[in-house]
C-alpha cells in the first residue's frame, strides 16, 4: 500500500483527520497552527506530520529532539521565520517527532517562539510558519521532569 499522501487516503484516524481539518479551518489555513498529535507507535502520528508538511508547501525542518542545540537553533529560527514572509509563499513546518525527548529547559523555551506567533496572530498577520509535535508517550508514561511541560504544550496547540 502506498504512503497517502492527502487526508482523503488515510484510512481510520478519522477523529485526528477531523481535529485537525477542524484547527486548520477554524484558523484559516495552515501559517501560525500549532499541533500536538499523541498517540501509540505506529499509529500514523508522523504520516499525518508529513501529509500536513505537504499541504504547506514550503520547507520542512526536523530537529533531533535528543540534540539540545539543534533544538534551540531551531527555535531561533521558528521566531526569524514567523515574523519574516517566505518569498516563495510556502511555510516553513518544523516537526518535532518524539517530542517527549526534548529536554525540559527547551520546552520551556519553546513559550517565545510561540509568543511571537500568538502576537502576529492578534495583529491579523499569519504566521508564514507551522510547528507540529508527535509523541507516543502520554503524559502518565512521559519522564517526570518532562511532565511539568505536558499541559503547556497541549495548551499551544490548535
Amino acid at each position: 500500500m502506498a504512503t497517502p499522501k492527502n487526508f482523503n487516503q488515510v484510512i481510520g484516524n478519522v477523529a485526528a483527520i477531523e481535529r485537525i481539518k477542524s484547527a486548520i479551518t477554524e484558523n484559516n489555513g495552515l501559517g501560525g497552527c500549532v499541533f500536538f498529535l499523541q498517540g501509540e507507535t505506529g499509529n500514523g502520528k508522523t504520516m499525518l506530520a508529513d501529509i500536513i508538511a505537504d499541504m504547506a508547501d514550503g520547507d520542512v525542518y526536523r530537529p533531533n529532539c535528543n540534540d539540545d542545540e539543534e533544538v534551540a537553533m531551531m527555535m531561533e529560527t521558528i521566531e526569524t521565520h514567523a515574523k519574516t514572509p517566505a518569498i516563495w509563499g510556502g511555510l516553513s513546518v518544523f516537526i518535532f517527532d518524539e517530542c517527549d525527548r526534548l529536554s525540559v529547559e527547551n520546552v520551556s523555551n519553546f513559550k517565545t517562539a510561540f509568543d511571537v506567533i500568538h502576537r502576529l496572530k492578534n495583529t491579523g498577520k499569519v504566521p508564514p510558519v507551522v510547528i507540529i509535535f508527535t509523541t507516543a508517550k502520554t503524559k502518565e508514561t512521559v519522564n517526570p521532569a518532562f511532565r511539568v511541560h505536558w499541559d503547556e504544550l497541549e495548551r499551544i496547540r490548535n
